[in-house]
């Protein structure tokens, strides 16, 4: 299974997410393969330095994350794909249509909501801490809910 997020400009939310995501997917021993892109992404460029601090505050490693645009071939190779708002959803759907039916908000996908995961572009590092929790809680929910859909279907892949 290759699960893409999606976000602005890739270098805060959906770089936090796939790192979170890496790691609770080993521990909970189901095998995903997660990407991370934005939707206004022009040059390749490191996660923020407050996401780095977040994460590595977390135990987890954004030091080699690099920007990247959201592409119609990421898109298509991808089961499912969550973005952080249903403003990107929306952006996708008009920009990349055929998707649809695989493209959720994060917390519409685990929690059954349209709620946005806030951007903590341009606060300190209060903000990206808050929004690591919020990430964090929601991708526990969502590694739960793979995790019973691999039990009930012998494999996730």
């Amino acid at each position: 299974m290759k699960i893409v997020f999606v976000c602005t400009g890739n270098t805060c939310r959906s770089p936090m997410a796939k790192a979170i995501a890496e790691a609770a997917s080993l521990r909970a021993g189901i095998e995903i393969e997660f990407k991370s892109a934005g939707t206004c992404v022009t040059s390749a460029s490191p996660a923020s330095e407050h996401a780095r601090a977040a994460s590595a505050a977390n135990g987890l490693d954004l030091s080699g994350h690099l920007s990247r645009q959201v592409d119609a071939a990421e898109l298509h190779s991808a089961d499912l794909i969550l973005t952080m708002t249903l403003r990107h959803k929306d952006y996708l759907s008009s920009k990349y249509p055929g998707h649809e039916a695989k493209t959720f908000t994060i917390s519409e996908y685990t929690d059954g909501c349209e709620e946005d995961v806030d951007d903590p572009f341009g606060g300190g590092r209060r903000e990206y801490d808050a929004c690591y929790a919020q990430l964090s809680a929601l991708i526990d929910r969502l590694i739960k809910k793979l995790n019973v859909t691999d039990r009930q279907k012998g494999s996730v892949r």
